[in-house]
């Protein structure tokens, strides 16, 4: 299966999927679905390939951008982790949903593309400002107040569910450290909703 392929099934996506939506939860998919879809994928059906991109994009891009907070960037990391996807299938456990695996890589991509900011912000290049769009509910809006490493460590634990040592390896810093930032960006996070719902009253 060519590459090029790949490519227009990834830009066939991005071009359905409204940013809106990548903020929702999308319908969900049975887990005998999903692995029918991925063990077709692996045969080489390019119906099912298109269709696990369809499947998967709006998880990988959800994850990039809660962390990113920027569109675009979150947009190439899920084009990176859809190509990785397609290129890996067969490493993948046809048994288990590939969901889980996208999530954990959209997630490492988009703390790699944290990393490289910083350089060019110690230089004196200004950070990009965070998307906060319409659509964002309050605690998506009020994450976006918080710096990349401390949206990183908020998704990580609460919404993939990783544990404290999980977050240190992927993040490069001690479980103990891990601990200590999540409770600082998480006492953060509430009092940013509790001034944003003081402002609306």
């Amino acid at each position: 299966m060519s590459r090029q392929y790949v490519e227009h099934c990834v830009g066939a996506v991005t071009e359905i999927t409204t940013p809106r939506r990548l903020l929702m939860d999308d319908a969900k998919v049975s887990d005998t679905d999903s692995r029918r879809v991925l063990a077709e994928a692996r045969r080489g059906s390019a119906e099912a390939v298109e269709r696990l991109v369809g499947l998967c994009w709006p998880d990988a891009h959800r994850i990039a951008y809660l962390i990113l907070r920027d569109r675009e960037e979150a947009e190439d990391v899920a084009q990176e982790v859809m190509l990785s996807l397609v290129d890996r299938l067969g490493e993948l456990d046809p048994g288990r949903r590939p969901e889980p695996w996208v999530k954990k890589v959209a997630a490492n991509r988009a703390i790699d593309h944290v990393r490289r900011r910083r350089p060019a912000e110690e230089l004196g290049a200004a950070r990009p400002a965070p998307d906060v769009a319409r659509s964002d509910g309050p605690v998506v809006a009020a994450l976006a107040t918080l710096e990349p490493e401390d949206r990183a460590l908020i998704v990580l634990r609460h919404l993939l569910g990783y544990r404290s040592g999980e977050i240190g390896k992927q993040m490069g810093i001690s479980a103990g450290a891990v601990r200590k930032r999540l409770k600082r960006a998480m006492d953060r996070l509430r009092w940013n909703l509790k001034e944003g719902g003081s402002d609306e009253d």
